[in-house]
Formats: C-alpha cells, sequence, structure tokens
C-alpha cells in the first residue's frame, strides 16, 4: 500500500504518534476491509471487478480519514472513496457515540440516494459498503471539485465576470439541492433539534470562552439575551422542522457544470429550515476573515444561493439571525484553541479571532 501525503500532514497526526506509525494502523485497517471484498466482489462490484484496487491518497479530515482508491474490472474502471473514522479525535463522544453517527449516515445517505437519481443536477454518493467492525464506510466517487477549492482558487480580489457567473451558479445549484433536500421524507433517527435547544447549545461554548478568559459574564449574558429576543419574535410556523444536513460545509459540496453533489451526512437530523442555509451562508462569510476576499464578491454568491433555495427568504428573519450567532459562537470557540500552534499560525489566528468577534458585536449591538 503506497500512498501520498498531503503536505499538510503533520498538524492531523494525533500527539504521540509519529507519521510511520500512524500510516501503520490505517494500513491494517485499509488491508482488512479489502479482504472483506474479496469474499463478495461480484455482490459489491458486478461480475465484471477482478477486484483490483489501488490506493491513491489519503485525505484528512477533521474526525476521519479518507482513502481514495481506484478499483479495476474488465473494460471498466471505478474511483471509490473507503472512510475511517477516529473515536481518538472525537473528544466529547465515546466510540459509542461515534458509531450511532456512522450509522446514521450510512442509513441517511442509502436512503437519500433514491430521491436524488444520477441524471438529475443533484446527487449524493452511492454507498458500496459499510463495515462497522472497522468504523469505516465505502462510497462511489462523485465527479466534481469542492466549491471551498473553487471559491478559495477564483474569488480573490476583483474577480471578472466570468468567474463570478461561474461561481454564482455553483451556489445557486447548491440552493437548488437544499430545496429539494429539504422536501425529501423524513428520516427518523430519534435526533431532533428544535430552536429552543440552540440556546443551551451555544451557552455551552460560552462557558468555555468565559473559562478561557476570552468573554465576560457580561458578553455571555449579551448573547443568551439576544438569542432569548430573536427566537421569541419567531412564530410557530417559522419553527417547523424538515430533514436537515447539519453540516453543509463549502468542503462537503462538489460541484462541475450543471450538477452539485452533496457528501457527508452523519449530521443529519430534523431541525430547522433556516439550519443548513445558515450555516452556508456563514461558510462564505468565513472567506470575510481571510485577507483578499470582498465583502461584495461574497454577498453576490450569497444571494445566488438564496435567490434559488427561496426568491422570497427573508435574511433578516429573526431564526436565520440566532443561527448566525450559533455558527460564529462555534467559529470562536475553534479559533480559541492556540496551544501548539507557530507563532505565524498564533498571530493569524488572533487576527481572525479578531474579526469574528467584531462580526459578533454587529450582529448583537447594531443590528
Amino acid at each position: 500500500m503506497t500512498l501520498k501525503r498531503p503536505q499538510n500532514e503533520a498538524q492531523y497526526l494525533p500527539k504521540g504518534q509519529d507519521a510511520p506509525d500512524y500510516l501503520s494502523e490505517l494500513k491494517t485497517r485499509y488491508e482488512r476491509v479489502i479482504e472483506h471484498f474479496q469474499g463478495n466482489a461480484e455482490a459489491y462490484f458486478g461480475a465484471s471487478f477482478s477486484l483490483k484496487i489501488t490506493p491513491e491518497l489519503i485525505i484528512r479530515r477533521p474526525l476521519s480519514e479518507v482513502v481514495k482508491c481506484a478499483a479495476f474490472g474488465k473494460n471498466k474502471q471505478l474511483v471509490i472513496y473507503m472512510k475511517f473514522f477516529r473515536v481518538d479525535k472525537c473528544k466529547d463522544e465515546g466510540q459509542a457515540q461515534v458509531m450511532h453517527r456512522i450509522r446514521n449516515e450510512v442509513t441517511v445517505t442509502k436512503k437519500l440516494y433514491g430521491s436524488f437519481p444520477e441524471n438529475q443536477s443533484n446527487s449524493v454518493p452511492r454507498m458500496i459498503a459499510f463495515f462497522p467492525e472497522e468504523m469505516s464506510i465505502v462510497t462511489e466517487e462523485c465527479k466534481g471539485e469542492q466549491l471551498l477549492k473553487q471559491i478559495a482558487n477564483s474569488a480573490k480580489g476583483y474577480p471578472g465576470k466570468k468567474v463570478m457567473d461561474e461561481l454564482s451558479a455553483y451556489c445557486h445549484l447548491v440552493g437548488q439541492w437544499l430545496k429539494q433536500f429539504q422536501k425529501t421524507p423524513a428520516i427518523d433517527l430519534n435526533h431532533k433539534d428544535t430552536p429552543p435547544s440552540l440556546i443551551d447549545y451555544v451557552d455551552i461554548r460560552l462557558k468555555r470562552l468565559l473559562a478561557q478568559a476570552r468573554f465576560k459574564e457580561q458578553d455571555r449574558q449579551d448573547v443568551l439575551r439576544y438569542l432569548e429576543q430573536q427566537l421569541g419574535q419567531s412564530s410557530d410556523e417559522k419553527k417547523s422542522l424538515c430533514p436537515a444536513h447539519g453540516d453543509l460545509s463549502l468542503s462537503n459540496i462538489l460541484v462541475k457544470k450543471n450538477q452539485v453533489s452533496v457528501l457527508d451526512f452523519a449530521m443529519y437530523r430534523m431541525d430547522t429550515p433556516y439550519l443548513d442555509p445558515s450555516y452556508f451562508c456563514h461558510q462564505l462569510e468565513d472567506f470575510l476573515a481571510a485577507p483578499f476576499f470582498r465583502k461584495k464578491t461574497i454577498s453576490i454568491l450569497q444571494k445566488a444561493f438564496l435567490d434559488a433555495y427561496d426568491p422570497t427568504f427573508d435574511s433578516n428573519a429573526p431564526i436565520f439571525l440566532a443561527y448566525r450567532v450559533r455558527h460564529i459562537i462555534n467559529r470562536l470557540t475553534g479559533l480559541s484553541e492556540m496551544k501548539g500552534l507557530s507563532l505565524i499560525k498564533n498571530r493569524y489566528q488572533q487576527w481572525q479571532y479578531k474579526k469574528y468577534r467584531s462580526a459578533l458585536h454587529r450582529l448583537i449591538y447594531e443590528s
């Protein structure tokens, strides 16, 4: 098994574990999955496959490692992704909770695949196999490039009309995907979130910031008061639940001409319709905490997304604003962890932290 390693590999390695040991563990789990496949090659891949699988690349993710592989058959080649979950990176969850999330992702992906036929512009991955003993799932490749990379590489400075039209078209497709997704039949996983639980969720993170001396008690009280006010202004109709992806990040969205594919349904649940739109818009605003990105560019992309999702969407709706606060607090909590960073990374993260504190201040005190 020969794998290419990403340049930033070191920052993802577990503490006390060097690269050779780390790759050895992954290799062992990978080889066991291949053994599973070899016993039932026809069932998984069809009679035309001789099951010659070649690993090509490790893709590091916060809570998992993904091995991209090429599967070869007679006059046919298939690209598959083997996702291995890592319990040691799930700080707030035990193995049973992680396994519950994995099973949810398998169940949801399988059921949604039938709701998004391959010939449509909207799609989700095809689930090939699930190996619970290895905490691994295997899916077929969805064509396209991460929307995150598309925007990061093309939207800096003053992008031209052609570039903006292309990026706007991609965001428009995401809005259409989400609109269709929210209309799919609910998948009962016994996991429902409601707007009132938002306050408890945010307060846990506020207390962390308080313990780190990042926030003052008055800051915490102001945020909680703002959330209570916004949620109190919302009608019961606006608090209805629908399918929610839960992690509609730009890295989970693959785009190509006239098609969008959304990945990773481990966080699927029933939630407010405002969760996913607010998170996608927040993800776009993340670029404003990086150099060289203009507010006008991000606003155009947000509008393209929201126009496709709902032309009458109110971006000043109280629940939408409340979820914007949720996402900013989440980001501040992540940015407050600066141990083990290089001096340059530490300074940059502090700069980003100030950007998000300013955004929170504007939202709570000036809106």
